[in-house]
């Protein structure tokens, strides 16, 4: 199956995400991927382009868009928002092309501005929900734009699930908004990017034990649970690694603290990240309640409960409904401290839930797996394209949750 993947990034990120770890797992399966990528931007925090030396798995090809040079996102107002928008419409000149040179058989999208590229595409489409868009990009545009915004936003995310052929998601909370019209493709991990015993980890030089996070630093990661409850426990290490756009807020926010027990060691490239979430000693997924937070299914549960370590989460819906045998939750410093002693002191409990989870990631969250249940799914749509469109979409959308504080 030849696939077409227009990336509203750089592909070779440092932040490496579902479409990463999908796609290259349906190229070592024998798959060609052809990934349209963004024009070189300048690197920073706030961007998040922050680029790796990645080598492509065989049956990867990774293509440019093409972008005059006298357009530059570094001009434009708002910058992010309207640089997806140019970057859309640019790459929509580009995908007929690309269908007909490497004989694309599926082309998929997972972002709203990307509603244009299916214009006259004669092949199997296929929209991708990571998360939950629409909240997402309220959270951008801010609430004197939002209602501008809303309408519009709206209307292509209907589009986008009604006039693809098949519409995935990620989460059940996903599903359960576009009433059922998504097809359920969990996130998982590959075992074959986890580290190997002590020899192939790192020796972590903070003393012990070590709670730690690895993941995008992002606006619905709740940063001040985290530093609140190291006040409370001087004599652990407390280490968030990754970068993304609120890396240097939360530095200036730490350096304010005066807390000397919490480490940001910056971007990590996906292997050496796991390398770090190796040497924790427990793992956290300190998400802000919200609809982007209950919409999500966080690619960290896979990869801490893959390498066995036990995990704290605030009570986001996803994560209750897959770990509620292996993960434990709080919501306050308070609690959040207490299930950390909790766990450090219940080293046989401990081991019965890392290994619950381990079973639940390696029988159903192995990406050789999913990246099977995605082909099988796109097999059973292939050749049935609609002839018109169906009506619009109502979503029910998850409103935001209290944050009552939840311990084990």
């Amino acid at each position: 199956m030849n696939i077409l993947f227009p990336y509203m990034a750089r592909w070779r990120s440092a932040n490496w995400g579902r479409f990463h770890q999908l796609l290259t797992s349906l190229c070592k399966k024998g798959h060609q991927v052809v990934v349209l990528e963004s024009p070189p931007l300048e690197c920073s925090d706030e961007n998040g382009f922050f680029e790796v030396e990645i080598s492509l798995p065989p049956g990867m090809i990774v293509r440019e868009v093409s972008i005059p040079d006298f357009l530059s996102a570094r001009w434009i107002p708002m910058k992010k928002l309207l640089w997806k928008g140019l970057l859309s419409l640019a790459s929509a000149r580009m995908i007929q092309d690309l269908i007909d040179r490497y004989e694309i058989e599926v082309l998929m999208l997972y972002n709203l501005p990307q509603y244009p590229m299916l214009r006259n595409v004669k092949c199997t489409t296929v929209f991708d929900m990571a998360d939950d868009l629409v909240s997402m990009l309220r959270h951008e545009t801010g609430p004197v734009l939002w209602p501008l915004v809303e309408p519009l936003a709206r209307r292509m995310e209907s589009k986008l699930i009604n006039s693809c052929h098949l519409t995935t998601a990620a989460s059940s909370s996903l599903v359960e908004m576009t009433q059922g019209r998504a097809s359920l493709l969990p996130n998982g991990v590959s075992f074959d990017d986890l580290p190997t015993g002590r020899s192939d980890g790192l020796e972590l030089e903070f003393p012990r034990p070590i709670i730690g996070f690895f993941g995008a630093f992002e606006y619905f990661v709740d940063y001040d649970l985290v530093f609140e409850t190291a006040a409370r426990m001087s004599d652990a290490s407390f280490v968030l690694a990754g970068g993304g756009r609120e890396l240097t807020r939360t530095r200036s926010k730490l350096r304010k603290t005066g807390l000397e027990n919490v480490y940001l060691p910056g971007y990590q490239d996906y292997h050496t990240g796991l390398k770090y979430v190796s040497s924790f000693d427990i793992c956290l997924i300190p998400f802000k309640q919200g609809p982007v937070a209950h919409s999500a299914s966080p690619l960290k549960l896979f990869q801490y409960a893959a390498l066995k370590k036990p995990i704290i989460s605030t009570p986001i819906l996803e994560v209750e409904r897959l770990g509620r045998r292996f993960v434990s939750f709080a919501s306050t410093p308070h609690g959040l401290a207490k299930a950390i002693e909790y766990l450090l002191n219940s080293p046989d409990e401990v081991r019965e839930r890392t290994a619950w989870g381990y079973r639940l990631v390696k029988e159903s969250h192995d990406w050789d797996t999913l990246a099977d249940r995605f082909v099988d799914l796109i097999s059973a749509k292939r050749g049935n394209n609609r002839t018109k469109e169906p009506p619009p979409l109502h979503f029910r959308r998850q409103p935001p949750r209290s944050s009552g504080s939840r311990s084990q």
